[in-house]
């Protein structure tokens, strides 16, 4: 499995592979969620987006965000899990 995932999730040059994922995170206010977009190479942060619902509103901001601030060439590859929740199994 590992040289699945190291074949296509490594990059040798910044922004040819963005990867996302959200996290929600509980607060004394009520739930907040983080969408945050890593650049693979540098594994730098290079946008998010915070807000009290998960929409794709959310995640189209991190997204902006991450092209206004890099201004990737075109090409680059934007990879999520497609907001897929509850897969692990937390009792493996």
């Amino acid at each position: 499995m590992s040289g699945l995932v190291d074949r296509h999730f490594t990059r040798q040059g910044l922004d040819q592979l963005w990867i996302t994922d959200i996290t929600e995170h509980p607060t004394r206010e009520g739930k907040v969620y983080c969408v945050v977009v890593l650049d693979v190479c540098s594994r730098c942060v290079v946008g998010w987006a915070i807000d009290s619902s998960p929409t794709a509103a959310l995640a189209k901001n991190a997204l902006g965000m991450a092209i206004d601030n890099r201004q990737p060439a075109s090409g680059t590859v934007f990879h999520s899990d497609r907001g897929v929740q509850g897969g692990f199994n937390w009792s493996s």
